[in-house]
């Protein structure tokens, strides 16, 4: 379906700043521009819970929430989405916020949510904060 623009284009990708946190947002994309506001006070509901967590994130897709555990000072973040595309793009908001490009704190998992719960209990991992979102 195409978009009627009035007035000058927006550029496809901007990086917004929410509360002083960065986040890439891919502006040409309808309604799925990359943060989802009404899910604000959510991210900020994160913090004390993540301090020294485990946090498992499901259907993370650009993972604003993740971004919001790690900077509270998560242990560990494990982001799993089905798309490689949106794990690019919640890496490219982990870099934005500064978040060291550590593979044993943040994990990236592309693939489907259950198949990784089936896998994550056989391999008896254990998270203090789960987000299904």
């Amino acid at each position: 379906m195409a978009h009627e623009v009035v007035g000058t284009a927006p550029p496809d990708q901007h990086v917004a700043r929410e509360r002083g946190v960065p986040y890439q947002l891919h502006l040409q994309r309808g309604l799925n521009v990359g943060l989802f506001t009404d899910m604000r006070q959510h991210r900020d509901l994160l913090a004390p819970l993540a301090a020294g967590a485990r946090v498992l994130n499901l259907f993370s897709y650009t993972g604003a929430f993740s971004v919001a555990c790690a900077r509270a000072g998560a242990a560990s973040v494990v982001s799993v989405d089905t798309s490689p595309g949106v794990h690019a793009w919640a890496q490219a908001n982990f870099r934005l916020s500064e978040l060291a490009d550590d593979r044993k704190r943040w994990r990236f998992e592309a693939g489907d949510a259950v198949r990784f719960l089936a896998r994550a209990e056989r391999e008896r991992e254990r998270y203090d904060l789960v987000i299904i979102d």
